[in-house]
């Protein structure tokens, strides 16, 4: 298993309008200077072992799961060549494709 995907299975970027309100330890704020107005988290697969987000790997049941945890316009970031549970090439032409 490569290092990228090691990356995939265990952590998900996100950004949401919501500021987190209460501490969870398998996501984390980040800084954000990408996107000023919303904030930046890292979401720890490892931490929701039996998710059915996690079990699946689909990006719909996250969205529905961050949501019902407060989160709000919830768009995932590339990390390490990932885009949520999918993964994503660099089309060096028109920039990221899924």
């Amino acid at each position: 298993m490569t290092k990228t995907k090691n990356i995939a299975i265990h952590y998900i970027g996100f950004y949401s309008s919501s500021k987190m309100q209460e501490h969870k330890p398998s996501i984390r704020e980040s800084e954000n200077y990408e996107y000023p107005g919303r904030y930046k988290y890292t979401f720890h697969t490892k931490g929701y072992p039996n998710l059915e987000a996690v079990k699946n790997h689909s990006d719909e049941e996250l969205i529905r799961y961050l949501n019902s945890e407060g989160f709000n316009d919830i768009e995932f970031y590339p990390l390490e060549g990932w885009i949520g549970f999918k993964q994503i090439v660099q089309n060096y032409k028109f920039g990221w494709e899924g």
